[in-house]
């Protein structure tokens, strides 16, 4: 049986991201309690009206007057107001800033809490950001529109050492925030909870929040410090920018897949010029792919990425395959792919090659890529193929790389060696072609 699963939130008297949060999350959710927190002498019409318009008996909300929004009162009196309904199972219990991404976390994280008898899942807290943490409007109407225009995702409050879970869904009538629980039982995993924050008027976010604490906690140095933090990210300078990159959470973490070359792909896109080519040959089931476009949203850096693969659903790897393929034949394949990209990256969504890799080679005019990837056939002739055919279509100060270099029974050496190609080895099992002043890559190429 699903579990009856109800909504619970906070609301300030504006609307900005509740109709979003509203219609995102009610989709699994039965019922919504709303407990709409009013400064003194501040007007709840707005919310109110839109709740009593849109969610009529779907909706119930109280309102706390001269509410000064401490988390202690807030909790409070939102799981006094839920406790007076009739029971759930389970309270999703978020901020109206807050969003479960895919309804597959809510079924599968709502059925262990019900059939193993967990009390309890907590979350990670990733603030949304803009490409190359440009700023969007706190208004957008869905979550999708959210996605488009801020489609990186970073863990940014835990550079700064603040907290950075939260418990997200719990037994009725349980309501707790950004914080975990002593002697429950929780859930293994943890989600992530995308929080959006980088909005146009951030700045007067941290006035409204700097308020808070100092009338709340007096806590200076605590205002002092979040007040510098959010000054620098809304200066988006290097600083703000090396925080994001260490704390960087790719939605294609969870895309099934070998992926263990990141530095290789930041050090691709950050050399390449804006506007260039980059080619991956050997896409699987996009994960790699995938996160190549996400690292250029979070640079905001436009790229023409482009995956070649002959989309074989019933291509056997070597080793383990870390998940069975869900497709039927190569176009369900196809589409599949283009479907985890599209989610994974909107911003910079790569466009996909369906072929034999070194015949797709001829799309390409000669010097028109800046960079290409080989992590397709790895026998010896395969990778002679690939870099042979690749070869001419990197552009002067470009780069030619590929994977899987010493791991056997692969064959990577050899098809390098027969190639013609000196090369370096770049860490991990990845190799680059050591540059030519006239060819870029090669030197003395065979005849093929």
């Amino acid at each position: 049986m699903t579990p009856d699963i109800v909504l619970a939130t906070r609301s300030d008297a504006r609307l900005r991201q509740l109709p979003a949060f509203l219609r995102h999350h009610m989709q699994w959710c039965s019922r919504a309690f709303v407990l709409v927190c009013a400064r003194p002498g501040e007007d709840v019409s707005e919310v109110t009206g839109y709740l009593d318009a849109e969610w009529p008996g779907k909706a119930m909300y109280d309102i706390l007057r001269d509410a000064v929004f401490s988390n202690s009162d807030g909790m409070v009196a939102l799981r006094d107001f839920i406790a007076s309904h009739p029971p759930a199972d389970l309270v999703l219990h978020l901020d109206k800033d807050e969003f479960i991404p895919r309804f597959t976390d809510v079924r599968g994280t709502a059925s262990s809490l019900v059939d193993d008898r967990y009390d309890y899942a907590e979350g990670w807290m990733a603030c949304r950001l803009g490409p190359g943490l440009s700023k969007y409007p706190d208004s957008l109407p869905t979550y999708d529109a959210f996605h488009a225009a801020a489609p990186v995702r970073a863990e940014v409050v835990k550079a700064h050492g603040r907290p950075t879970r939260k418990v997200w869904l719990a037994g009725w009538p349980h309501t707790r925030i950004h914080s975990p629980l002593d002697g429950w039982r929780k859930a293994p995993g943890l989600s992530v909870i995308d929080h959006f924050t980088w909005t146009g008027s951030r700045l007067a976010l941290v006035k409204e929040k700097a308020f808070m604490h100092l009338y709340n906690e007096a806590d200076y140095g605590w205002v002092r410090d979040y007040a510098k933090w959010e000054v620098m990210f809304d200066k988006r300078g290097d600083e703000a920018m090396d925080i994001v990159k260490r704390t960087f959470i790719p939605i294609s973490c969870s895309v099934p897949g070998w992926f263990n070359y990141r530095d290789m792909y930041q050090m691709i896109v950050d050399k390449a010029p804006a506007g260039s080519t980059v080619v991956e040959i050997g896409v699987y089931r996009g994960r790699s792919l995938a996160y190549m476009a996400e690292y250029a949203a979070l640079v905001g850096k436009k790229l023409d990425i482009v995956g070649i693969d002959q989309f074989d659903p019933g291509w056997k790897p070597v080793g383990p395959m870390p998940a069975r393929m869900p497709y039927t034949d190569s176009d369900d394949m196809l589409r599949g792919v283009s479907s985890v990209l599209a989610e994974c990256a909107p911003w910079n969504t790569p466009r996909l090659v369906r072929g034999d890799s070194a015949e797709s080679a001829a799309l390409f005019p000669d010097g028109s890529v800046f960079a290409v990837w080989l992590d397709g056939d790895h026998s010896e002739e395969g990778v002679r193929r690939d870099v042979l055919a690749w070869l001419p279509k990197v552009a002067p100060g470009g780069i030619l790389a590929g994977h899987d270099l010493g791991v056997k029974p692969f064959k990577v050496a050899e098809g390098l060696a027969a190639a013609g190609v000196r090369y370096s080895s770049a860490g991990g099992s990845s190799w680059v072609a050591d540059p030519s002043p006239t060819t870029c890559c090669i030197a003395n190429p065979p005849t093929p």
